[in-house]
C-alpha cells in the first residue's frame, strides 16, 4: 500500500512539473492586460438594436430625465440604477446650475425578467413578441433622486466620460481582447456622453480593476451617487472630492493624447 501511495504522489507530481526538452526554451505568454485599461464598445442601452432587457432598463430608469445629458453611467447588474448629469440650456450661456439624477429600482429588474420568461417557457417558445409582452407586464419601482450642480462641475465631469469615450470606438485603436470578454458574475457599467459634435457615445466595462481609467470611472460615477444622496451640509465636501477625482483622471488621459488637461475653475 505504500509503494502504491509513493508510486501516485510522484507521478502526480510529475505530471504537474513542465516538460522541458534538450534544446528547446519555452516562450513565456504575454500577461493579461488588466481589466480595465479602456472601456469596451457597445450600442448603447439607448440604441434602438439593444437588447431588451436594456431597452425595458433605461426606460425605466431614465423616463422623464432630459434627453441631452453631459453623463450617464447606467448599471445592469443586480440591482439596476443610473446616474446622470443634466444638460441645462442656462450652461450653454454662462454660469449657472444642472442637476444630478440617480434612479434605482427597489429590486432586480433582471431576476423578475427571467422569473417571468421561466414561467412562460413553460407553455411555448419565448419569441421577440412575448418578450415585449413580459416587458410590459413587468412592475418594479423606481426611486428617484436629485441634486443640483454647478454647470462648471458638470462640464468637467462631461469632459471626463467623452474623454474615456473617445478611446472606446471612436479613434483607429483596436478595442477588444480579454479585458473586454464577459463575466458571468460582474458587474457592467454602460457609459454614455454627448461630444462636441452632439454625437452620442457610448461604450461599457465590466468588474474593472480600481486603479485602471475605467475603474476610476467608475468610482466617479459611484460618488456622484453619494452626492446625490449625502445632506445638504456635505454636499460641497463630496464635490471636491469627486473633482479630484475628475481632474486627476482627465489629466492622466490628455497625457495619453497629448492634450492639456482642463482643470476645474
Amino acid at each position: 500500500m505504500t509503494i502504491l501511495v509513493a508510486f501516485a504522489l510522484a507521478t502526480g507530481l510529475a505530471l504537474s512539473q513542465p516538460k522541458v526538452r534538450m534544446g528547446q526554451t519555452t516562450t513565456p505568454q504575454p500577461p493579461r492586460p488588466p481589466r480595465g485599461e479602456h472601456l469596451c464598445p457597445e450600442m448603447g442601452v439607448f440604441d434602438p438594436f439593444a437588447t431588451p432587457l436594456y431597452s425595458y432598463v433605461a426606460q425605466k430608469l431614465l423616463d422623464g430625465v432630459a434627453a441631452h445629458r453631459f453623463a450617464q453611467m447606467v448599471v445592469t447588474s443586480r440591482i439596476e440604477h443610473a446616474i446622470v448629469i443634466e444638460f441645462a440650456e442656462e450652461c450653454m450661456v454662462g454660469p449657472g446650475s444642472t442637476q444630478v439624477t440617480y434612479a434605482a429600482a427597489r429590486s432586480s429588474i433582471f431576476s423578475a425578467l427571467s422569473a417571468q420568461i421561466a414561467t412562460a417557457s413553460q407553455n411555448r417558445r419565448v419569441d421577440a413578441d412575448r418578450m415585449q409582452t413580459i416587458l410590459a407586464n413587468l412592475s418594479i419601482p423606481v426611486d428617484v433622486t436629485r441634486a443640483p450642480i454647478d454647470c462648471a462641475s458638470a462640464a468637467v465631469l462631461g469632459g471626463v466620460w467623452e474623454a474615456m469615450l473617445r478611446g472606446t470606438r471612436f479613434d483607429d485603436t483596436p478595442r477588444s481582447g480579454p479585458h473586454c470578454s464577459l463575466l458571468m458574475d460582474g458587474t457592467t457599467s454602460h457609459f454614455g456622453a454627448f461630444n462636441l459634435g452632439h454625437q452620442w457615445m457610448s461604450g461599457s466595462t465590466q468588474s474593472p480593476e480600481p486603479q485602471t481609467p475605467a475603474g476610476r470611472l467608475v468610482a466617479i460615477g459611484r460618488a456622484l451617487i453619494d452626492y446625490v444622496k449625502a445632506p445638504l451640509p456635505d454636499r460641497e465636501r463630496v464635490k471636491r472630492e469627486i473633482m479630484s477625482q475628475a481632474n486627476s483622471l482627465l489629466a492622466d488621459l490628455h497625457q495619453v493624447d497629448g492634450g492639456t488637461p482642463q482643470k476645474t475653475p
